[in-house]
């Protein structure tokens, strides 16, 4: 232990100055972010506070790979004439060393810089432990690969190399898989089949990219430790590519998703009277849509699909999984792939479903928003171009599976249009800061923020914001977005603070502007929005969460193709 101290301390005189900018620059990146939500409504403070951010995101990021090149290679693991060799220090010492320093500045500050942010936010405090330790892992794994990469190198020049090497790799191999996907003659034409027992798609599961967070870093270490040793490159580097692999492997046949968010169906859904789907002869249509490649294109065919069965506070969208078009009994022909997800009308209103599902939670008349005024009409079969028709027969008995994926709409909040009105439930927490009016507008300043994390086990819910009039009956959508500095500089960091609402775990918090009205997109009647009927409204924030799915059947007689 004693000899660990000894180690430790002479990396800390060695790094001071690099590991005091670090710190300097991480602590000034949590203050930016945590003030620049209070600025929304002054651009001008904004933008200058804005370019401190960026400076400082920039500066960290080139210190996240200049501070561990110049931790591990003060005693470098590549060749056989480093001064340190020549000391009594074994190897597993001087390799606990480098991870206690780096593990501490790089992840644990870091942690702890976000752990007083969202505790400055009133972020819940199991909330802040689940953020915390995903942020911790996914930063764990950064380092580990970046230590590794540092000590199969000799010098940073080496190390530079190496890792933009990496990166160039991995363009590279992206844009050959999506070429490929691109050029393949069945791309996104193969038929879907989605088990009943699944509550969400596999794309949403985060537990592979759980398991990659935890063996990357494993793998890691085990370089780590085979070069400390040894100092051969050939062993640790053929022991990294077999662990990678194997890890490959073990994340390719995991058939445990722990992590994947649960999405109970509601009893009322269960029954088989609840969800019926129905649809019109009459009503198919069918168009020829060419996807990427030079192939025939394959001819979709619609129906007007209509949706029965439903309580209220819910809509859904309903997507082609499978069909078949049956004569005489016998199959004589099966779509082509499966189709996307569409709003279909619900009973026999033809409105857009959560324009009535939100009019009817608002309890007003009418409500001015940008959903269209019809609802969609599904894919219900697919055929590989317009000849494949001729083989085809001309009508028949259809049969439909399709997925019917139910979405809850709830009142989270109603606020006064007053400064300092506030709302929290759980992590999810608005502010208001300020109202601007101007004739036939208003348009509101606020502070929201949440916490999201992927041992939640639950999707991220989307909040929409609605001014409505009790007295007149009458609501109109709002348009929430974030308000930035310009020009804005686009990060993409491997972890630490987003602004993004779309993000499926960490830390979010933003200044926003709210428009009434949203100034596009309206559908339906204009409001008279004047001083008399401002004064009688408030905000209404509606929280729209996707819950789980079921199946349900189609029958179509007398389908005619074409």
């Amino acid at each position: 232990m004693k000899l660990l101290v000894h180690c430790l301390a002479a990396d800390v005189r060695r790094s001071w100055l690099a590991i005091a900018a670090w710190v300097l620059v991480v602590a000034g990146s949590a203050v930016v972010d945590g003030i620049r939500p209070f600025l929304a409504s002054d651009l001008r403070v904004l933008n200058l506070v804005g370019a401190v951010g960026n400076l400082l995101w920039l500066t960290e990021l080139l210190l996240l790979f200049v501070l561990t090149a110049l931790v591990v290679q003060t005693h470098p693991l590549v060749g056989s004439d480093a001064f340190w060799m020549t000391r009594p220090i074994p190897p597993r010492t001087l390799l606990a060393s480098k991870l206690v320093l780096l593990g501490g500045v790089m992840v644990a500050f870091p942690v702890l810089a976000e752990v007083v942010l969202m505790a400055a936010y009133k972020v819940p405090a199991r909330q802040t432990a689940l953020v915390a330790a995903n942020t911790a892992l996914t930063r764990t794994m950064f380092v580990i690969l970046l230590m590794t990469a540092a000590a199969l190198t000799r010098n940073f020049s080496r190390f530079a190399v190496l890792c933009g090497s990496a990166f160039g790799a991995i363009a590279i191999l992206i844009s050959i898989v999506v070429a490929i996907l691109m050029s393949r003659a069945d791309f996104a034409t193969a038929t879907l089949i989605v088990s009943t027992s699944a509550p969400m798609p596999a794309d949403e599961d985060p537990t592979g990219a759980f398991l990659w967070n935890v063996l990357a870093p494993v793998v890691g270490f085990a370089v780590l430790a085979v070069q400390y040793r040894t100092r051969s490159r050939l062993r640790a580097v053929t022991l990294g590519v077999a662990g990678l692999l194997l890890a490959s492997a073990i994340v390719s046949v995991w058939r445990w998703p722990f992590l994947q968010p649960r999405a109970v169906v509601p009893e009322w859904a269960a029954g088989a009277s609840a969800l019926r789907l129905s649809a019109d002869p009459k009503s198919i249509d069918s168009r020829e849509e060419g996807m990427f490649g030079r192939r025939t294109p394959w001819t979709s065919i619609r129906a007007r699909v209509h949706l029965a069965g439903i309580e209220r506070g819910w809509s859904a969208t309903v997507a082609l999984l499978n069909a078949s078009i049956q004569r005489d009994g016998i199959v004589a022909a099966r779509t082509a792939r499966a189709g996307f997800p569409a709003a279909v009308p619900i009973d026999a209103n033809e409105e857009y479903p959560t324009r009535i599902v939100v009019r009817d939670l608002l309890g007003v008349r009418r409500l001015t928003e940008s959903a269209p005024p019809k609802g969609e009409s599904p894919v219900v079969f697919v055929t590989r171009g317009a000849d494949a028709r001729g083989s085809m027969p001309a009508t028949g008995l259809y049969q439909g599976r399709f997925q019917v994926t139910l979405t809850r709409h709830d009142v989270e909040a109603t606020l006064p249009l007053t400064p300092g009105a506030s709302h929290q439930n759980g992590s999810y927490r608005i502010v208001l800061d300020e109202i601007e009016r101007a004739p036939g507008a208003v348009t509101l300043f606020a502070r929201e923020s949440r916490a999201l994390s992927p041992f939640d086990r639950t999707l991220p819910s989307l909040y929409g914001f609605y001014l409505r009039n009790r007295v007149e009956g009458e609501a109109l959508a709002g348009n929430g977005m974030d308000v930035r500095e310009g020009p804005f500089l686009s990060r993409f960091m491997p972890f630490g603070f987003g602004y993004s609402v779309a993000e499926s775990s960490g830390f979010v918090a933003r200044g926003m502007m709210i428009r009434f009205p949203p100034g596009y997109g309206i559908q339906g009647e204009s409001l008279a929005i004047d001083d008399r009927w401002i004064a009688d409204a408030e905000l209404v924030i509606v929280r729209t969460t996707r819950e789980g799915s079921v199946q349900r059947e189609l029958q179509i007689p007398d389908f005619l193709i074409g």
